[in-house]
C-alpha cells in the first residue's frame, strides 16, 4: 500500500532515487499527510457538532430546573426590613410577627392557615448580624397576589417585598438593578432593553442579558466572563 512504501522510504534514508522517483515520493507523502489532516478536520467538525448540541440539551436542562424550582417558590414571598422581635425564638414566634405586619402595615388580613410556612433566613452557627430576611410561604397563590397588589402601602416605608427567586434568576436581577433598568414579576426577571421596551430575560442565556447593557456594558460583561472562566480553567 501507499503507506507502507512511504514507511519503507522513511527507513531506507541511504537509498538513492532519482528526480523523478522522489518528485512521486514527495507527492504521495504530501496525499498522506493531507488524507490525514482532512479526516482529522472532518472528526473534528463532528466533534464540534457534538459540543454544540451538548451545550444546547444543558441549556435546555438548566432552564427546565430553573422553572420547575422557580415554579416551587411561586407561593412564596420575602420581606426585608422587618426587625428581630425579643420574644421572636422559633416559626411560631415569627408567624406572629408577619401577620401583625401585614395586617398593620400592608393592610393585609390573613390568618395562620393561610400561611404554609415562615421564617427567618439565618444560617446555623453564623452570627446574626443585620436585619434577616424572612421568607413566606402561602398555601394558596391567592394570598401571595393579594400581598403584591396592596405593596404600595410600604411607600416611604423601611420595608419592601420581593419575589422568592432562584439562585439565577437572583444573581441576574441583582446585576440589572446596579444599573437601574431591572425588576421581578411572579418569578419572572424583566429589564428594559435597548429600544426603551420591558425584555423578559432567560437567565440561561448571556445573549439575553446582553439586551439589556449599553456596548461598554456588553464589552465589560464579555471581558468578566472570559476572566472567570480562565480562572476556573487555573484552579
Amino acid at each position: 500500500s501507499r503507506r507502507s512504501f512511504i514507511n519503507f522510504i522513511l527507513r531506507s534514508k541511504s537509498t538513492v532515487f532519482s528526480k523523478k522517483e522522489r518528485s512521486r515520493i514527495a507527492d504521495d507523502i504530501k496525499q498522506a499527510v493531507n488524507f490525514e489532516v482532512e479526516k482529522m478536520n472532518t472528526e473534528i467538525v463532528k466533534l464540534s457538532k457534538s459540543i454544540d448540541n451538548l451545550h444546547v440539551l444543558i441549556r435546555q436542562v438548566m432552564k427546565h430546573q430553573d422553572a420547575m424550582e422557580q415554579y416551587s417558590r411561586r407561593n412564596s414571598i420575602l420581606i426585608h426590613g422587618l426587625a428581630m422581635h425579643d420574644n421572636e425564638h422559633d416559626e411560631s414566634d415569627t408567624m406572629v410577627v408577619v401577620l401583625k405586619f401585614l395586617r398593620d402595615v400592608i393592610g393585609v388580613i390573613l390568618s395562620e392557615n393561610d400561611v404554609d410556612r415562615c421564617h427567618r433566613l439565618i444560617k446555623r452557627g453564623v452570627p446574626i448580624t443585620g436585619t434577616p430576611v424572612i421568607i413566606v410561604k402561602f398555601v394558596r397563590f391567592y394570598s401571595r397576589s393579594l400581598v403584591f397588589s396592596n405593596v404600595s402601602n410600604l411607600k416611604g416605608t423601611k420595608y419592601y417585598v420581593s419575589d422568592c427567586l432562584t439562585k439565577g434568576r437572583y444573581n441576574h436581577l441583582k446585576f440589572l438593578q446596579e444599573r437601574g433598568i431591572a425588576w421581578s414579576r411572579n418569578g419572572d426577571v424583566f429589564a428594559i432593553g435597548e429600544n426603551g421596551k420591558p425584555i423578559l430575560m432567560d437567565i440561561t442565556a448571556s445573549a439575553s442579558l446582553a439586551k439589556a447593557m449599553s456596548k461598554e456594558e456588553k464589552a465589560e460583561f464579555k471581558k468578566q466572563r472570559r476572566l472567570n472562566r480562565s480562572s476556573k480553567y487555573k484552579s
